[in-house]
């Protein structure tokens, strides 16, 4: 399976860390799932000595492409109250006519705006950027 796995470029690894990387805290997925619920549940990481957050790193980024691990980023800037990304889970029933009513709503309010670079290597989707 592992063949099967592409690896991520430094230039993939720079262009999500410009797209979405908008501080340094991070969670991570446990890599098994709880014995009763049977989730995976997210956790800060922290260095075993010190117990101290530890700082997102390139090769964490790298590692998540490549889909050894799953970290969630966290959108809002803390120092300006800002955020380069949004994300919506749309996977229900009237998904479709709710983004289709909250794009251009966002656009006339001037919130979002679409992301036309010609995209980042290996990453794909329609990607919606804030105005900062």
């Amino acid at each position: 399976m592992d063949k099967l796995r592409q690896q991520a470029s430094a230039t993939m690894v720079a262009g999500y860390f410009h797209l979405f990387v908008n501080r340094r805290s991070y969670t991570i997925q446990s890599n098994r799932p709880h014995p009763r619920s049977g989730k995976h549940y997210y956790y800060r990481p922290t260095n075993g000595k010190t117990g101290q957050g530890m700082s997102l790193t390139t090769d964490t980024i790298r590692r998540h492409l490549e889909g050894e691990i799953t970290i969630g980023l966290y959108a809002i800037n803390p120092a300006t109250q800002r955020c380069k990304w949004v994300t919506i889970d749309a996977d229900y029933r009237k998904r479709s006519q709710i983004s289709s009513s909250l794009v251009p709503a966002s656009n006339r309010m001037g919130w979002l705006r679409r992301s036309n670079k010609a995209g980042v290597e290996g990453i794909s989707g329609s990607s919606w950027r804030s105005h900062s």
